[in-house]
């Protein structure tokens, strides 16, 4: 009777220490299940804030395109604007006497520039350009 009672209580005692570890282990997966939901919600944070600044950046690189296009056209135009002045300076240079009608081409070029560029007050000056000059007879009456 002795081996059944030793047999039992030590059977008990390992069912009990199983049920404990079972209990524990249970606990251990609650935690660390309560733990990976969060670092899921963290993860999910930090990827919706990656595609958030992956997004912000293609549109500031279009916009930045842009304004780089924009700047080269600008360049290219006021380039032009001062290589028709420096030839407007060269024609003056060159000549003994200069009139305002050897650089009127180089000028209207430079001008016609300037009005595209919206710098102000071109528009007036080419209309000047354009005029007829007040003392010039018209070829008609001749």
């Amino acid at each position: 009777a002795c081996f059944c009672k030793d047999t039992t209580a030590e059977k008990l005692e390992t069912i009990q220490k199983g049920e404990d570890e079972k209990a524990s282990l249970s606990a251990d997966i609650g935690e660390i299940q309560s733990e990976r939901n969060k670092l899921d919600a963290s993860i999910k944070e930090h990827v919706d804030n990656i595609a958030k600044a992956e997004k912000d950046m293609k549109e500031g690189s279009e916009s930045r395109a842009k304004t780089l296009k924009l700047y080269q056209a600008n360049s290219a135009d006021l380039q032009a604007a001062l290589n028709a002045l420096d030839g407007a300076i060269k024609t003056l240079k060159s000549s003994k006497a200069p009139s305002f009608v050897q650089i009127s081409d180089s000028l209207s070029a430079a001008l016609a520039l300037a009005d595209a560029l919206n710098l102000g007050g071109a528009s007036k000056a080419i209309a000047l350009l354009q005029k007829a000059p007040a003392n010039e007879v018209p070829m008609e009456d001749y």
